[in-house]
Parts: structure tokens; sequence; C-alpha cells
């Protein structure tokens, strides 16, 4: 562990590579054509961007604001981040941000303080900086995350810019307000029933877990469209394309680019599903300590830092022992002692194709990254100023998601 960086250090110029100049292998790509009347040896347009929005092509702004931060620590053979669950506004309502995708953490020892420092992409292009210290402690949580105080830098407008509304305990618990969509038929028997089934799937759709289920959520209050659906890792026509990094398609793509970029583009199999499935929403508040940890992509571009997105950052899982059912009262999601967590998240190599499919299949656990789980009742930063250049990641082993075989 670094003093001062994670060994994927964060360098002046890691700013710059977000947005309008950010490598292709951070968008998601349309299937171009697929849905055209162009015959198989027409010409077909370079596929088109579909999430530079995300991302800091605005300015980046110097209104500063108090609020929160959820996070964790993780550690991989490659070396040790702060992961941000969440921001939080402090305001009336409260505000919550997802982050998008991340910078490597900055953590800067003084006489008086310990600061760490993370640059964070929301919505709408804008670019946060978010510092807290570890006398600004405030919370420890059963996911092995804590809660800090913290600084915000960013626009004026940021209320504008929130994923949504949240609420805080008197004990300063943070919870969500998430979506769940369904049939319109299927209202009344959750209302009546009081809880969600879970999900027996994996993210990407296509594989059974065998010693967990998730109640899954999302941050869009509805599901309108298709590119709704991709944001949920679903798709009407059942395929997401990926770009490895430092790899720009040829344009047009040729005919048979499937095969020919094989190595190059990722053409993922999701769940097919239409909006005509995703019609009523239900309106949860849900302990964001209940929330599984979310998957990330770590990117390494030729010219510029390494940063780090969130694989589907509108993709919310409750998981319960698969024989469970997870209980709300008044739209409030209720825990138990068949809650289940892992300590672990997938950080996948965008740089190659495994990497790429790795954080939706949730298999290839050579991606991994573990959460610090014993901090000996330290804040996390205190505990990274005391515990520097120690191997981290060898002699704990979590226990694994298992996937059932796949299906022939």
């Amino acid at each position: 562990m670094n003093h001062h960086a994670t060994l994927d250090e964060a360098s002046s110029s890691g700013l710059e590579i977000v947005g309008e100049n950010a490598p292709v292998s951070k968008r998601r790509l349309k299937p171009a054509g697929r849905n055209s009347r162009r015959s198989m040896g027409s010409p077909m347009p370079k596929p088109q961007d579909t999430r530079t929005k995300y991302f800091g092509t605005s300015e980046r702004g110097n209104a500063s604001f108090r609020g929160y931060i959820k996070c964790k620590m993780a550690h991989r053979t490659q070396g040790s981040n702060i992961i941000p669950d969440q921001v939080y506004l402090a305001s009336d309502p409260l505000l919550w941000f997802q982050p998008l995708s991340f910078l490597a953490n900055m953590i800067a020892q003084t006489a008086h303080a310990i600061t760490c420092t993370l640059f964070v992409d929301i919505a709408g292009g804008h670019l946060l900086t978010v510092r807290f210290r570890a006398d600004e402690h405030c919370l420890f949580l059963e996911d092995h995350s804590q809660i800090f105080m913290c600084e915000i830098t960013g626009p004026e407008n940021l209320r504008e810019l929130a994923t949504g509304t949240a609420s805080i305990s008197p004990e300063g618990r943070l919870s969500l307000t998430l979506y769940h969509h369904t049939r319109d038929a299927t209202v009344p028997l959750i209302l009546d029933s009081r809880h969600l089934r879970l999900s027996k799937w994996n993210i990407q759709g296509n594989r059974e877990l065998e010693n967990v289920g998730y109640a899954y959520f999302t941050s869009l209050p509805k599901i309108r469209s298709d590119e709704d659906l991709k944001e949920i890792a679903m798709a009407s026509d059942g395929t997401l394309l990926f770009v490895r990094d430092n790899f720009e398609p040829p344009t047009p793509l040729p005919p048979d680019w499937r095969n020919l970029l094989i190595n190059d583009i990722l053409a993922l199999d999701v769940y097919r599903e239409s909006t005509k499935n995703r019609t009523a929403t239900l309106t949860f508040s849900v302990d964001a300590a209940f929330l599984a940890p979310q998957h990330l992509l770590k990117h390494s571009p030729r010219r510029g830092a390494v940063y780090y997105e969130i694989c589907g950052p509108k993709i919310y899982r409750v998981g319960m022992s698969p024989d469970r059912t997870l209980a709300f009262y008044d739209k409030m999601v209720v825990s138990g002692a068949d809650l289940k967590r892992f300590d672990y998240a997938i950080v996948g190599d965008a740089r190659y194709i495994p990497g790429l499919f790795a954080p939706y299949n949730e298999e290839n656990t050579a991606y991994m990254a573990k959460f610090h789980t014993n901090y000996d009742g330290l804040d996390m930063l205190t505990y990274w100023m005391t515990h520097t250049n120690q191997d981290h990641f060898s002699g704990f082993d979590p226990e694994m998601q298992r996937l059932a075989p796949p299906s022939l």
C-alpha cells in the first residue's frame, strides 16, 4: 500500500482522460446496422458512442458543498484502492450521486490531518472532487464500507444532477430511493405479500447462481426504451457490444466483423427483454449497506492515467440465501439473518476481451479485488497510513459466488 496513492497512481494528466477524449474502450457500442435495411455487403456506419454523456465533458465547477461519502478499501495483487460506493449531498432532501468512473485515490498526511482526494465522474458529464479526512469518519457498516463527512467541489447546479433522493437515520445509516420494475399484474401480488422474490441469475442473465439469490433494483424511475434496458444489462435483441482499451474500430465495420474483430469487440449475450414487461414501478428505500458491491472495469489508456469504470451503474442488488425472499414494510426494505454478502468485487482489465467479459459473467476471479474486513477499530485512512507496504491480498479467502455449470 503506497503512502499517497495506489500502485495505479493518479497523475496530473489523469483529469483529462474522461469525456470526449476518453479512449474508445470506455464506450459501450450499439450494434451498428443491426436493424437497418442495408444488405450485408453495404457499408456500415461507425458504432455510436452511447456513454460519453456520463463522463467529465462539462465544466468542472468550483462550488463547494458538504456531504457524505460511503466507500470501501479493496486490495488486488497490483495494489490497493478506495472505491466510492455513493456520494451524498447534505440538503433537504438528502441527495445521492452514483459514481460512474473515478481515478485512483490520493492520500496525504500532514501534521494535522490525513486527507483522501477522489475525482469522481457523475451523470451530466460532470467531474466532482471529493475530499474527506480521517477525523471526519462517521460509521462502520456491515458490508465493510465506512461513511465519512466530506467536502464536494462541483458545479453550482449540483442538486439538479443527483441520481436520486436518500435518507439518513439517527444512527447515521444511509438509505437510497430505488425502483423495481415489473408487470402491472404483478404489482398487487408483491404489495399483498410484502416481499420480493429473488432472481437466481448473474448480471449477464445467462448463468444460474447456486449460493445466492438477488432482488434487483435500479435508479431508473421508468424503463421506456431499449437504451434503458441496456442500462440494466438487458436488450431487446439480447446483445450488448463493448470495445477493448486502445482499439479504434474501423470505419466502416467489415461485414464479418464479429469474426474478424473477435479479440477487439465483445458481443455480450444478455437477457433478452422488452419494455412491455417493465411497465409498472414500485419505489423502495434500501439501506446502502444491504447492496451488493458493483463490479469495475480498469482502463489503461496509452496516454493518460489509469481509471476505473463502474459496470452497470444503474443496477443495484440485494443478496440473500437463495431460498428466501426480501421483505419490505411501508416501502422500506427490511434485512434479516439471511442477507448474503460477498467481500470482493470483479475488476476486469479492459485491455482484453476476457477482462471486459468478467464483471458481467461474474465467474473469472482472476480479476478479483478483496475488500478489507478488519480495520482494528481504525478509520480506513488511518489504517492505510499505519499499514503501508504490506500484503493485504494474500491470506484472505472470501466466500465466492458459485455459478451453476453452463447449460448445453
